[in-house]
């Protein structure tokens, strides 16, 4: 299937997701979470610094309509770039554990499964 944007990528990621079952969605929503906190964490300190997007490219070699996706979300960022990004602030953006935060997030909501006992 030929993608055409984002959303139907993420679409498809997210219907991808739920067939692969319970800790497979719960790591896509702790992944797009993470990258929702990337977005608002760029843009705030874009606006912190008194800078357009134009001025952060410029300083940054990011491409500003690539700054506007993922400042939206709308983006999934390589690290390369974060890092770029992050070098204008003098910060690291969006580094947090992804499996860590899935696998507690997991275990609160999760209940044991009790092992079937087979009749003898």
């Amino acid at each position: 299937m030929k993608r055409t944007n984002f959303d139907e990528f993420m679409d498809e990621v997210d219907a991808e997701a739920k067939r692969a079952g319970r800790a497979a969605v719960v790591e896509l929503r702790a992944f797009n979470a993470h990258f929702a906190t990337v977005a608002a964490e760029l843009a705030g300190l874009r606006k912190e610094a008194k800078l357009t997007q134009q001025e952060l490219a410029a300083r940054s070699g990011v491409n500003q309509a690539e700054i506007s996706r993922i400042e939206k979300n709308a983006a999934n960022p390589t690290m390369k770039t974060l890092t770029t990004l992050g070098r204008v602030f003098n910060v690291r953006l969006g580094f947090v554990r992804l499996k860590t935060a899935a696998k507690k997030k997991l275990s609160r909501t999760s209940r044991p499964r009790r092992a079937a006992r087979r009749k003898k």
